[in-house]
């Protein structure tokens, strides 16, 4: 059979579960709904019934459930309700409601009330504390409440060695979706994103062996192909459920293929096998014990982020540019984990920065602060959080270590320049670490208004005054220098010297190099680009060229577009040669 008819029958399946229910049910089988998640589905399995998995549906409005529940439960469970209501899943022999969130524990109630005389519900509670020997217990003790309900249902005792046979079947059924997921990252030209959907989704649909063997066969045939080469995005996804028909297939439309993912849907319901060996029920409750970095399960570890982590490390070995992750509506632990996702996909992201800056040798960043930020303000509360934004940027750039962080050391706003100076210093002695890589430029200023920072001696003082000292250097910027009145275009030399006695050459790290659009000494900070200004372009190449200088990274900050700054750097590296 060809790849492309067993990914059709996959399909087929996904789309049309309730066919598959009826089809079931003119065999004479018994079938179990399985309400999202973390449910022991090896115990329907060795009752010798049929497990389906209920996940709400993307061609049914919610109607009849609003008469039953309040309108911020989650749409999961709402369509769940619904379709018990309106006599979808009519046909079900019983179904199992897992309370793992604060919206399916009072939804129990819900089902009970609603499907009252009608099919059985049986409710699982999981304890918070799943790994030590009483949380243990007590997930044991619910599987085994689980078994009494499912015997009575099938109307048959369910031994020990019924479960350990299921057992082995759904830790095959595991491992055969585990393997697609790898082979549908390698073969992404062949597994588009709606149809790797299809497949996983067709699992809770499907006898778990049966599904098993068709999967199998599947991956034998994807096996047999050569990789993909590969010209669009991928992505890892990430939430309760991802199987949007429209948004797969603007996937697919723009050439993005899923790597990995982190769905509860998809790989976080297969991640973990049971033991195949001793006590049945006590290998399904540490198989629950064991499953980990999952945001609706405790994990004493959260302030580390560990599941953040868990999430940066799987796009990153699956080749993923990006995570996608899929916001239930109303699903809060899922809404409440971004910022922390983003965060462990930030710090990952500077991680391979890092790397790719060694690699290719590239000079150190210079980062800039907010133009706005005002360290010697009049107001306490204004200089407070000056230092708050320092110090979160500063966090911020430990990310990617040994780089520069420039500022404008600010302006004191009527004050006068002493007290400016002593603020500017409270302030970085406020924000500064002998533990921190990141280096602190302050820049030298052109002294327009109330600006501290346009005399070399006002810099040194300032950095007389830093405890850390060995964490501030300068940043000589050329426009402001000479708005400043330093004259740069006859006495480079002199200028420098100047510096030198000042503060010391050996303190200068980093060099802003501009134009001005304003003569020496004008004190006005107008920026132009190069050669088009005051000081013109021979000044700036004995700029560039200067034995004092030539070593420091250099940044343009002229007012230009990027192919004027492709120009600017082309020309310069021209005339420093």
């Amino acid at each position: 059979m060809s790849t492309e008819v067993m990914l059709k029958e996959f399909a087929e399946v996904a789309e049309h579960p309730h066919r598959v229910l009826t089809a079931y049910k003119n065999e004479g089988k018994k079938v179990i709904g399985i309400l999202p998640y973390f449910a022991p589905v090896e115990l329907v399995v060795a009752a010798g019934m049929v497990p389906m998995g209920i996940w709400g549906s993307n061609k049914k409005t919610i109607s009849m459930a609003k008469e039953y529940c309040a309108t911020f439960y989650c749409t999961i469970a709402q369509l769940a309700l619904e379709m018990l209501l309106d006599g979808t899943m009519d046909q079900l022999d019983g179904i199992i409601t897992p309370t793992i969130c604060d919206t399916l524990r009072p939804m129990s109630q819900n089902f009970r009330v609603a499907m009252e005389g009608k099919l059985p519900c049986i409710f699982l509670a999981h304890p918070q504390q799943r790994k030590p020997a009483f949380g243990l217990q007590f997930t044991m003790d619910q599987y085994q409440h689980i078994k009494t309900e499912l015997e009575k249902i099938a109307g048959k005792t369910i031994t020990d060695d019924d479960l350990r046979a299921a057992i082995k079947v759904m830790n095959k059924n595991r491992a055969a979706r585990r393997a697609f997921v790898q082979l549908a990252n390698e073969h992404c030209d062949v597994i588009s994103a709606v149809k790797r959907s299809a497949v996983l989704r067709a699992a809770w649909f499907m006898e778990p062996a049966v599904f098993a063997e068709k999967l199998e066969a599947l991956n034998a045939e994807l096996s047999k192909l050569p990789a993909a080469n590969w010209t669009g995005k991928k992505i890892v996804t990430s939430g309760i459920i991802c199987d949007n028909p429209k948004l797969l297939q603007i996937f697919d439309d723009n050439k993005i293929a899923i790597a990995a993912d982190d769905v509860a849907q998809e790989s976080r319901s297969f991640r973990v096998d049971a033991s195949e060996e001793g006590d049945p029920m006590m290998a399904l409750a540490q198989q629950f014990a064991d499953q980990d970095y999952d945001d609706l399960l405790y994990d004493e570890h959260s302030n580390k982020n560990r599941r953040g982590e868990f999430v940066a490390e799987l796009v990153k070995k699956s080749g993923a540019q990006g995570l996608v992750l899929f916001m239930q509506q109303f699903c809060d632990p899922e809404e409440m984990e971004y910022p922390y996702l983003k965060k462990a996909l930030d710090a990952a992201d500077a991680d391979a920065l890092t790397e790719l800056l060694r690699e290719n040798r590239f000079a150190p960043i210079i980062a800039h602060a907010p133009y706005t930020l005002n360290l010697c303000g009049a107001a306490e509360e204004n200089r407070r959080f000056a230092q708050a934004l320092m110090r979160d940027d500063l966090e911020r750039m430990e990310h990617i270590p040994g780089q520069l962080y420039n500022f404008h050391p600010g302006s004191h706003v009527g004050q006068g320049v002493e007290t400016g100076i002593a603020y500017i210093a409270e302030g970085l002695n406020a924000v500064l670490t002998p533990e921190q890589t990141t280096t602190v430029l302050l820049e030298t200023m052109a002294g327009k208004g109330t600006e501290v920072g346009s005399r070399f001696e006002e810099l040194r003082k300032i950095w007389d005054r830093v405890e850390q000292r060995d964490k501030v250097y300068i940043c000589l910027d050329t426009c402001h220098v000479s708005d400043a009145g330093y004259d740069l275009v006859h006495d480079l030399d002199g200028v420098l010297t100047e510096f030198d006695r000042v503060i010391g050459l050996d303190r200068l790290r980093a060099v802003h190099l501009n134009d001005s659009l304003n003569p020496c000494g004008s004190h006005k900070d107008r920026h132009a680009r190069i050669g088009e200004g005051q000081l013109g372009l021979e000044a700036l190449t004995r700029i560039v060229t200067h034995p004092a200088l030539r070593g420091l990274p250099f940044c343009l900050e002229t007012p230009n577009d990027l192919p004027g700054y492709a120009r600017e750097i082309a020309l310069m590296r021209e005339r420093a040669q």
